[in-house]
């Protein structure tokens, strides 16, 4: 049901906003804070087939893997969605938007994923906990520089600074650009 009222909401924000401006983020195998379900698979096709229902193109589809459970990630837990796909809710999808997909990639990894499992999908790949701990992240992509590792204990905590906000710019970044811009 809770899924239901997020499609509802983001109906609203396109009529507000466009639907160029909206994305969707789904986790079918997250089961942090008790969200573990059975049926994935029929609640997201309904979930995929009820946003095309809508009839307009969204920004893109944010989609996290199997690997990206933060309970597992946060807690140690076991992680029992090992091997599972996206391609169900690609294949209902359909090249309908783009798609964000995300997993702790790697600059290589990620051009694999690209080229090779989803390579027929309009996709992309996330960054996200390795684009917080590395303000210089593209630099260091594009130099081969190897990448700071991200504070797992500072991850998800509320109302806190540490760990979203205090990590440095490499020093080859620094040599490069002495005066990066810092918001």
């Amino acid at each position: 049901m809770r899924e239901i009222i997020k499609v509802e909401r983001h109906n609203a924000v396109v009529k507000n906003i466009g639907a160029e401006k909206v994305a969707v983020r789904f986790s079918p195998y997250a089961g942090f804070q008790g969200s573990e379900k059975t049926d994935f698979i029929e609640l997201y096709t309904y979930l995929i087939m009820e946003l095309k229902k809508m009839n307009v193109k969204f920004a893109y589809l944010s989609l996290v893997e199997a690997t990206g459970d933060p309970g597992v990630l946060i807690r140690d837990e076991k992680n029992i969605n090992v091997g599972k796909t996206l391609d169900f809710i690609l294949e209902a999808l359909d090249n309908y938007a783009p798609v964000m997909v995300a997993r702790g990639y790697q600059p290589d990894s990620a051009a694999w994923v690209v080229e090779e499992p989803y390579k027929k999908w309009d996709l992309m790949v996330a960054f996200g906990l390795h684009f917080i701990a590395n303000p210089d992240l593209v630099f260091r992509f594009q130099h081969g520089i190897p990448l700071t590792k991200y504070k797992r204990a500072t991850v998800y905590l509320k109302k806190q600074w540490e760990g979203y906000n205090d990590y440095p710019f490499g020093h080859e970044f620094l040599k490069a650009h002495p005066r990066p811009y810092i918001l």
